[in-house]
């Protein structure tokens, strides 16, 4: 599980971002939002189910996805980033135990539960590394680790001075918080997730997630079904050899022998 931490310090510049008491992220006063990805939303029962799982709070997967894809599964960047999560090949080979240099599939790294699943489990090793530190996470998952230095910058456009300091895409740093911010007033949580959901062995993350709706039924119908036998057993105790067979008394308790000491 990861709380995340307040005050979240640049570490190229004096800029600090602490928290509201409403959850936002403020810097100088100021909690920025920006314009929300609809599409976003339509992966939040993934997002939900690979936060739990990775103890990762809902609005930072958001505010990130929102980033790097905009909820798009077929972005790939110009530097080879894949799918809703923008992870890198090498990334993606790593997350997974594989050997450097495996060559990866760009369909299956781009499979939405697959793709959700290991950035958010990136995005927990970045936070549990920079101790809840959403600023330096963030950093960390765009560029690899919060360096300081100018921005990157994919355009001719150039990039203006980031006030951060940190050495990634132009802005990145005020985008992710705005994103952020953004993405609680869409419902989506600061905190940490509450326990794990059921996780079946072999069965698609998207299709176990459906199995929370329907197991407060499951969970009555074993209780049901335990009952049943429970009566069963009763009645074949009563009517077994030697036990007595006539209806006034099928349902009667046979009080247990008690042996004797001495």
């Amino acid at each position: 599980m990861t709380t995340l931490a307040s005050p979240m310090p640049s570490p190229c510049s004096e800029l600090v971002a602490t928290f509201r008491d409403d959850g936002k992220i403020e810097v100088g006063g100021h909690a920025p939002t920006k314009k929300w990805t609809p599409r976003v939303d339509g992966w939040r029962e993934l997002i939900e189910l690979s936060a739990s799982r990775y103890g990762v709070p809902t609005a930072v997967v958001a505010a990130i996805m929102s980033l790097e894809s905009g909820g798009n599964p077929e972005v790939e960047s110009p530097a080879g980033a894949l799918g809703l999560m923008q992870l890198m090949p090498s990334t993606y080979n790593m997350l997974l135990g594989r050997t450097k240099g495996t060559l990866v599939d760009h369909a299956e790294a781009k499979d939405p539960a697959t793709n959700i699943d290991l950035g958010v489990k990136l995005l927990g090793m970045h936070l549990s590394r920079y101790k809840g530190n959403f600023v330096s996470a963030a950093v960390a998952y765009n560029a690899g680790s919060p360096k300081c230095g100018q921005c990157k910058c994919w355009d001719k456009k150039g990039c203006a001075e980031d006030p951060w300091g940190i050495k990634t895409d132009c802005g990145y740093v005020g985008y992710a918080i705005a994103a952020f911010n953004t993405a609680l007033e869409h419902g989506y949580d600061p905190n940490e997730p509450g326990p794990p959901p059921i996780v079946i062995p072999g069965v698609p993350p998207s299709v176990t997630a459906k199995v929370k709706s329907v197991w407060p039924w499951i969970g009555l119908g074993v209780v049901g079904i335990g009952a049943a036998l429970a009566v069963s057993l009763y009645v074949v105790r009563d009517q077994g050899p030697g036990g007595p067979s006539r209806p006034d008394v099928q349902r009667r308790k046979i009080p247990r022998k008690v042996a004797r000491k001495g």
